[in-house]
Parts: C-alpha cells; sequence; structure tokens
C-alpha cells in the first residue's frame, strides 16, 4: 500500500501503554522522524489512538483516555473533555476509519481497524504524510487505507463494520 499511495505505512496494535506502533514502511518521502516502532500513540489526537477508542471496547480504554485527557488539560492540548472524544468517536465510526491532520504540525494521518475472528480489532493499518499532499489526495488515501483493513481482517477471519 505505501507504493500505491505513496505515503508512509505503520500497523499499530493495542499493547500495555495504549496503541503502538509495531512496524513502519517509510514513503521515499519520509514523514515524523520521532515516530518509529515501539512509538506510543495518544489517544485523543492521533488517528491511531482514534481508531482505538471507537473500535475496541470501552472497558480497555476508560482508564487510559481518562488520563490522557486529564494530560491535556494540564499542556493546554484538546480535547479536554469526553464529550469532545464522543464526537470524533461517532464520526470514526460512520466513517469506518480516523483521520487527523492536526497531531503532528505539518503532518496528515489516517487509520482503519483490522477485526480477527471473534469481531475484535486486532490492529490499526496507518497511513501518514505531509499534510498538503495528504489532504489533497485524501479520497485515494482512505480508499486505499480501508481495502487494506479489509483484507487484512479477511486474514484474520474478521470483516469490516464491526465494532
Amino acid at each position: 500500500m505505501s507504493r500505491e499511495i505513496e505515503q508512509t505505512v505503520a500497523l499499530a496494535v493495542w499493547a500495555n501503554q495504549g496503541p503502538t506502533i509495531v512496524r513502519w514502511l517509510g514513503a521515499d518521502t519520509p514523514v515524523a522522524a520521532s515516530l518509529r516502532v515501539g512509538s506510543v500513540m495518544p489517544l485523543t489526537r492521533s488517528a491511531t489512538g482514534r481508531a482505538y477508542l471507537a473500535f475496541l471496547p470501552r472497558e480497555m480504554t476508560q482508564s487510559p483516555l481518562r488520563r490522557e485527557l486529564a494530560d491535556n488539560r494540564r499542556k493546554g492540548l484538546v480535547p479536554t473533555t469526553p464529550e469532545a472524544v464522543e464526537v470524533f468517536i461517532d464520526e470514526t465510526r460512520r466513517q469506518g476509519f480516523a483521520h487527523t491532520i492536526d497531531f503532528i504540525p505539518g503532518i496528515g494521518g489516517m487509520a482503519a481497524p483490522v477485526f480477527d475472528h471473534t469481531g475484535a480489532m486486532a490492529l490499526a493499518v496507518v497511513a501518514l504524510g505531509y499534510s498538503k499532499p495528504f489532504e489533497a489526495d485524501f479520497t485515494r488515501i482512505s480508499a486505499a487505507v480501508m481495502r487494506s483493513a479489509i483484507q487484512l481482517s479477511g486474514r484474520f477471519g474478521g470483516k469490516t463494520g464491526q465494532g
């Protein structure tokens, strides 16, 4: 998919500290050198985190979300309330993927859930790129991300639209 969309692609799983990048495939123009395998993504400000908030059971995300919202308030970051989080959770569920343009200045991100045979979210397919070209090619990139998520879900015995 990285070659197809000419963007950086990653896979993330839910680990002890939250959504964690476990595979990174950089495009010809690498993005966000601070992100790498092992990076834990914020739940509320990254597309990866937002996908997990939308598609994991609430009991798995409730405690880390509460801590992150308190941290956001201390640091002057948004969102700061559960109500604000619900807005993008609803949008993510409707679209089938999460999208952000403001987690890292100048970088756009997208993440779609991959479901296993039990219907649980197993991982997230993530695409990252410089905001202007990423946003200009939003439709093609989002279609490729969703297609990849559907294909991987099929390999795990799952299907999209679960959650």
